[in-house]
Order: C-alpha cells, then structure tokens, then sequence
C-alpha cells in the first residue's frame, strides 16, 4: 500500500511524497530533504538553508521520520534557518 507525506515548502507550495509502507518505515528526515532536493522543491545550493518541523518540533536529519510522529498524510513544513530548539527526540 501507498504511504503519502506532504511537505509545505517556503514558497507555500505542497509536494507530495510517495512511498511504500516498508520504506516510509526505514526514511529518515535527511533522505526526505534529499527529495526535495530532486525534485526541484528547493534549490540544491539552498538546501541546507532550512528545516523541517513536523507539530511545531524541529526534525533532526538522523530520525526516522516515524520516529518523530509522522504518519502518512502528515504535513511537513519547511523552514528557514535554524538554531536547533524544539528538536525532535526519541522517548
């Protein structure tokens, strides 16, 4: 089955991202921006300009992004910058 996560970019607009449930399972936060990378989301150059914050928490690069709560459907939001507060941990 399909997993489907959205992420809202900087300039507002929605990718959709599709993955299988196995891979949805293994995808960390750094290979998610690496999608959007590629899929012209953002600018390569750019693209260690922002994070991705998921229920108003900073996703770190090295969590699943299960980890973190995402679920499928969820929307991600892009952000600018970045200071680290608010980072997604693992309970």
């Amino acid at each position: 089955m399909a997993v489907k996560v959205f992420v809202k970019t900087l300039t507002g607009e929605t990718l959709t991202f599709i993955f299988t449930e196995e891979e949805f399972k293994r995808t960390r936060v750094l290979q998610l921006k690496t999608k959007i990378t590629q899929t012209g989301g953002i600018p390569g150059k750019i693209s260690l300009g922002y994070r991705l914050s998921f229920n108003g928490r900073e996703l770190e690069d090295q969590r699943l992004l299960s980890d973190c709560g995402v679920k499928p459907e969820d929307t991600i939001h892009m952000i600018p910058g970045g200071n680290g507060a608010g980072v997604c941990t693992i309970q």
